[in-house]
Formats: structure tokens, sequence, C-alpha cells
């Protein structure tokens, strides 16, 4: 068997054909689990070839060529042939690997010497190199193809991750969507709610500040009446009686004026004394303001409130305070529901508070 024609009908096949062969042979490359047609082949293939026509696996050669052949039976006829009209097949068209495989691989010594003369012929005539050359624009091309598939399939790989991740972007964009139009929606809730409550607060303040003023007009026309009754009493002429009957008119004109001073006073008393229930805890130290003049102030923390509103202690008092600051919405939203909105005032802060009952003292 020659080494040289096999050598040459080994570089000739293709990948595809080569890495069959050498599978049906079992060859094993060194550094190699198994052969594949994968990137690493074109760095395979000369110590594959090198591997097949070593003396261990060339003997496995001529059989497993033979059975590769027999799946090309229409070239198996080439073998009967003669070299001159196997020249002239070769020259129509037909592979001259193929044809000398099919001689080289027979098991007939004839075949064999046949393969060797017209493998030496065509070397001579330059047909081998024409179409060594013919093969190795193939092989450039079918590389340049795979490189384009590969790439091609990588870009396809690359874009279909890519749509991955912007459909995965474009469901996290529509859920923050969701998230934000809720949560606009939930702000706009409860800025109309504030807004609502804001102007409500700021009526009932200016019925209140109406309400005070009034109110103080009048203990100030009583305080008037109050000095104009004394400065009576005391030009009275009681004094000059002179009878029973004067002083007993005069002492019961004496008696009415002061019951309808002190009938005064006591109303005037009775205006600052209203009853309020302050919802929120105070700190330890505010004790004073239960003895405010014009306020009594019972205190209401929110432990309270499911009791107070069993008692109807919010009925009952004359305005309802609430500390904003220790107070949940959820029990703010059910006061105001509940009270009536002239009685409902909320203070945002102790300070707040300290200085709506300051400017209530010296109102008075």
């Amino acid at each position: 068997m020659n080494k040289t024609l096999w050598k040459w009908l080994l570089d000739m096949m293709a990948h595809e054909e080569l890495v069959s062969l050498a599978r049906a042979m079992q060859v094993k490359v060194p550094g190699f689990r198994q052969i594949v047609m994968d990137q690493r082949f074109t760095m395979l293939r000369p110590r594959l070839i090198q591997t097949i026509l070593s003396s261990r696996s060339f003997i496995k050669l001529q059989e497993a060529m033979d059975k590769h052949m027999q799946l090309q039976a229409h070239f198996l006829a080439c073998r009967e042939k003669e070299t001159s009209e196997l020249l002239e097949i070769i020259q129509l068209g037909s592979n001259p690997a193929t044809v000398l495989s099919v001689l080289a691989s027979s098991s007939e010594q004839s075949h064999q010497e046949k393969a060797e003369a017209l493998f030496t012929q065509l070397q001579e005539s330059g047909q081998l190199q024409s179409y060594e050359n013919h093969v190795q624009e193939n092989r450039k091309s079918e590389a340049e193809q795979r490189k384009v598939i590969e790439s091609t399939d990588q870009l396809q790989k690359q874009y279909q991750e890519m749509e991955k991740k912007i459909q995965k972007t474009e469901e996290k964009i529509a859920k923050l969507n969701q998230q934000f139009e809720k949560q606009k929606n939930d702000f706009d809730n409860e800025k109309s709610l504030w807004q609502h409550e804001r102007q409500s607060l700021l009526q009932k303040i200016k019925e209140k500040d109406r309400r005070i003023k009034d109110k103080e007009e009048e203990i100030g026309r009583l305080a008037e009446l109050c000095d104009t009754l004394q400065k009576t009493l005391q030009n009275s002429p009681t004094w000059n009686i002179t009878s029973p009957a004067e002083a007993e008119v005069a002492s019961t004109e004496i008696i009415e004026k002061k019951t309808l001073a002190e009938e005064k006073v006591s109303e005037k008393n009775n205006l600052k004394k209203q009853q309020i229930a302050l919802v929120g805890k105070l700190p330890h130290n505010i004790n004073r303001l239960h003895n405010l003049n014009r306020y009594t102030i019972q205190n209401i923390t929110t432990g309270d409130i499911a009791r107070a509103f069993e008692e109807s202690l919010f009925a009952k008092s004359d305005q309802v305070w609430v500390l904003n600051y220790d107070i949940p919405l959820v029990i703010k939203r059910k006061l105001r529901r509940e009270v009536k909105i002239e009685k409902y005032l909320e203070f945002n802060s102790f300070a707040e508070l300290q200085r709506y009952l300051k400017q209530g003292e010296s109102a008075i």
C-alpha cells in the first residue's frame, strides 16, 4: 500500500468523510477524547491523518475505506476499467480522488497497482494539482461560509437573548408604571382629602374666631354694665331714705341689679369654661393645661378612644381637639366622620397646641 497515495486521498477527503472514516477505524488521537466536527477540527485534521497513516492504524485503512466506498456503488465499476478509460472518465468530470479511492481500497492487488499507476499519470499531467487547488478553494469557501453561519447563529443567539432582556425590561417598566399609577392615585386621593380637611379646618377656625369675637364683645358689654351698676349704686341716695317703704323699694332695686350683675358674670364664666376632649398623649409635665380658666380639658389617649365613643364623650364635649402626631390616620378619619365639623380641631404639634391655648388665655 502506497502511503503517499493514501495520504493524498486522506488530504482530499471532506471533513465529514474523514471523521466518518476515523470513527469506523476507531482511531484515537492523543489529546482528544473523541473526534467531532467542531471549531477545533481544523487543528485536529493533520494529526488525525498522521494517526491514520501510522503503522498501527494503517492496516485498517484499506478495509475501512472499502466499506466507505460501498456507499457509492456506481463507482465500484471503475475497478474493472482500464487506466485509459479511467483517465477519460476523470477528464469528463469524475472526481479523481473518488476513482483512486475505489481502486486503492480494493482487496485485489491488481486494483491497487492500477490506482498507483493512475495516480502517477495524473500527477505528471498536472491534473492532481488542479484538483488540489479546486479542493483548497472549496474548503476556503466552506470555511468562510461556516464562519458566516456561526456568526449568524451567534448573532441570532445574542438577538434572542437581547429580546428576552428587552421583554423582561418592558415587564419591569409596566410593573413600575402600575406601581407609579397606584401611588399617584393614592397621593391624589390623600391630597384631595387633605385639601378638604384643610378647608374644613380653616372654616372651623374662621367660625371659632367669629364666635370668640362675639363673646368678647358681649363680655365687654357686660363689664360696662357692671361698672354702670356699681356707679349707680355708689351714687344711689339710699342714705336719704326716710320711710320703710322707700327703703324697701331701694333694697329691691339693689338686689335686682346685683342679681343681674351676678347672672351676667356667671354667664361670662360659663362661656369661658368649655369642655374639651383632647385626643392624644400629652407630656407628663403638662398637667397645668387642666387648670386653664377658659377650658376644662379631658385627655383621651388612643387606648381610651373606643370607650370614649361608647360613653359618647365626644358628643358631650363642646370641642374635640386631636393631636395629629400621636393619632393614627384610621382613627382620625373615624373622628372626622363622627364629630361635627364645627367642634373639631387638629394640631400638628404640641407647640401649636400651646400657642393656641396661650392665645385663648390672652383673649379672656
